[in-house]
């Protein structure tokens, strides 16, 4: 996964989750990945070292991955968009939605 795909990963995941996180994490996730802010920039506007930051970052990162590998919230989200893309009948996208629903939620 390139740089780019980790970004819009991540936007997706603090998108679904990121009011799961604490104040303090979400901002500075968000400052970094939303707002493209560097390390540097979010730990002079904090007030903190540029270390502090990475790990804040990096911790909420890894709580948005384990609320995926529970929820799997944005798995769904992507079989749901990828399904409305395929070139198929109605009918086919109503009886795999319901599979979905069915089994999935």
């Amino acid at each position: 996964m390139d740089e780019l795909e980790k970004k819009d990963r991540y936007n997706k995941l603090l998108f679904i989750y990121g009011n799961l996180l604490t104040e303090n994490r979400l901002e500075k996730i968000e400052s970094y990945f939303a707002l493209d802010l560097s390390l540097s920039e979010i730990a002079e506007e904090d007030g903190v070292s540029r270390n502090a930051v990475h790990l804040s970052i990096k911790e909420a990162i890894k709580e948005l991955e384990y609320y995926e590998s529970k929820l799997h919230l944005l798995e769904r989200r992507e079989r749901i968009e990828k399904l409305l893309e395929d070139d198929k009948s109605i009918d086919e996208i109503k009886e795999t939605l319901k599979k979905e629903i069915e089994y999935g939620i």
